[in-house]
């Protein structure tokens, strides 16, 4: 856009705020209703110099009220939670709790105010937060909520989205009958509406259903076929999505250089948009390829950097799965004593994982402390 920001509805001309607050108005609008990532908005307001705490004034630069954004019929607090819908990628980047706050803010006043739409809409941005965060089960209660109210009002934008992330909770607990289900309706929805980026995202999570059940040539076309919708897409967080797929995709094929090449692919993009969940998961499944390919030295300092990463964003559950891969690489550097601290660490999480799963988790590394403490005892009965 060249020359300065102007509005008007009908002949009266609107007061679209300051200049940082007009410059956020335009980042969204070229958006034309795609997510806005945390990098994008910073930049559009600072460009190559943004203040320490750029994120929380990003955030901050949101007005009250931008008449120019009134349509018909629509409320301010419709208005205000499409805006934080807008931007709910804001909450990979470990600096979330604003956003919570607003979400939660917003529920209870769609509640009060008896707005469906909104409410729906509400839920949806909280059961972002809450997969983020790792608490499955909140934000399972809160998808479920949304799927209720974007049913008995039909709004298209939360019954496309919230089988998509009920999809992405039924995966990271192993249904994956319920994830392919979930994840198709959504992928159909996306594609009624023309999303390319909802398809994309959809095509990503099914790859990773078709990874975990050994399907592994589906799992590599569905990531391609992800990128190949994104077209001529400049560096954006569903790109690194699709190659992140892509990446534990070729992995599982046993395509090991491919994998580790499209993994550092999204690895960039993610920290370029300050996405520092990917960016953790990124090195975290760096760190698995490198430990399966023999490579403890490069998989220990892979596990290393997405501990740092991953130590204010993602949860407990994400941080104990790469302790263990840490633990896994000491032990085979001969670090016994580390790895066992690894283990015990993740080992003090996985007491709180239910059902099947948890069982395996801490056979798995009940076996490994338990193993240790044997050898130990054989070699002192050795030497003495």
């Amino acid at each position: 856009m060249l020359g300065p920001v102007r509005a008007w509805r009908g002949a009266e001309p609107l007061n679209t705020g300051s200049s940082q607050q007009r410059a956020l108005l335009v980042a969204l609008l070229l958006r034309e209703g795609r997510t806005a990532t945390a990098a994008e908005l910073i930049d559009a307001l600072w460009g190559e110099d943004p203040p320490s705490q750029a994120l929380a004034a990003a955030a901050g630069a949101r007005p009250r009220r931008w008449p120019c954004t009134r349509t018909p019929g629509a409320s301010e607090l419709r208005r205000s939670i499409d805006l934080l819908w807008s931007v709910k990628d804001i909450v990979g980047s470990g600096n979330f709790r604003q956003y919570q706050d607003a979400a939660a803010a917003a529920q209870r006043a769609a509640r009060e105010a008896r707005d469906a739409q909104a409410e729906g809409r509400a839920c949806a941005a909280l059961t972002a937060v809450h997969l983020t965060a790792g608490n499955l089960r909140e934000a399972d209660a809160e998808a479920q909520r949304a799927l209720a109210l974007a049913v008995a009002i039909d709004d298209p934008v939360t019954s496309a989205w919230v089988p998509y992330d009920r999809g992405v909770i039924a995966l990271q607990e192993r249904r994956y009958t319920e994830a392919d289900r979930c994840l198709r309706e959504a992928l159909s929805r996306f594609r009624e509406d023309e999303n390319p980026f909802g398809v994309a995202s959809a095509l990503c999570q099914l790859s990773h259903v078709e990874a975990s059940l050994g399907n592994v040539r589906s799992a590599v076309a569905l990531a391609e076929e992800a990128i190949e919708r994104l077209g001529s897409e400049a560096a954006t967080l569903a790109l690194a999505e699709s190659r992140y797929a892509l990446g534990l995709a070729l992995s599982a094929a046993g395509q090991i250089p491919e994998a580790l090449e499209q993994l550092d692919q999204a690895l960039g993009i993610y920290q370029e948009c300050a996405q520092a969940l990917g960016e953790g998961m990124a090195h975290h499944r760096r760190a698995e390829i490198h430990l399966g390919a023999g490579r403890p030295a490069q998989a220990a300092a892979e596990a290393e950097q997405a501990l740092a990463v991953l130590g204010r964003v993602g949860g407990a559950r994400r941080r104990a799965d790469v302790l263990v891969v840490l633990g896994d690489a000491m032990e085979e550097r001969g670090e016994s004593a580390r790895a066992r601290t690894c283990w015990t660490e993740a080992l003090a999480v996985y007491e709180e994982v239910s059902g099947t799963e948890g069982y395996e988790l801490r056979d798995r590394l009940n076996a490994r402390l338990g193993g240790r403490a044997a050898d130990r005892e054989a070699g002192h009965l050795t030497e003495t």
